[in-house]
């Protein structure tokens, strides 16, 4: 799961957050179930494959975006650009937490089974606000080159001051 994550990572996208699901007191489950059912097969199979599957979930937070990797024979991923974001809530139940992030529509993803997910929820909400407070920042920078040089197009500025406006914008990226 690592593997794919570094291999899908945009050239300037850092992991912030890397959690896996935390199984303990479902790993009794499954083995409180396989001794109760030990004549038949097929159940207890059933909860040991849904353990397992539910084992190989990865929450991954990046600079970027929030990422769910699962998947025992097959990588499925669910993923949600922070920019798309607009709610980030949290559930704790007796039997599993999760921390729910809300995108534009009906998209959501959730981290379920997570052993201290306030502390996780903490972190997530620092992300969030260094994001909103700072990273759209490039693409603001972007922007204001995009309309530099189409005032120099229109004639508006001289090509010095094109460059110079240029060159100071570069170097606070």
């Amino acid at each position: 799961m690592r593997r794919y994550v570094q291999e899908n990572l945009d050239k300037n996208e850092s992991i912030l957050i890397d959690e896996k699901a935390k199984l303990s007191c479902f790993f009794w489950v499954c083995v409180f179930i396989t001794l109760l059912t030990f004549m038949t097969i097929v159940i207890p199979l059933f909860f040991w494959f849904l353990y397992l599957e539910m084992r190989s979930y990865n929450y991954i937070v990046t600079s970027k975006r929030v990422m769910c990797v699962r998947g025992l024979f097959f990588i499925n991923t669910d993923e949600l650009l922070l920019s798309k974001i607009e709610s980030v809530s949290m559930n704790k139940d007796f039997f599993y937490n999760r921390i729910i992030f809300s995108g534009i529509g009906t998209n959501k993803i959730s981290f379920y089974f997570l052993k201290k997910p306030e502390l996780i929820k903490k972190k997530i909400d620092t992300i969030f606000d260094n994001y909103r407070n700072h990273g759209n920042k490039e693409d603001t920078d972007i922007n204001k080159l995009e309309k530099l040089s189409l005032l120099k197009k229109k004639g508006i500025i001289t090509e010095k001051e094109f460059l110079e406006k240029k060159k100071k914008l570069l170097n606070n990226i």
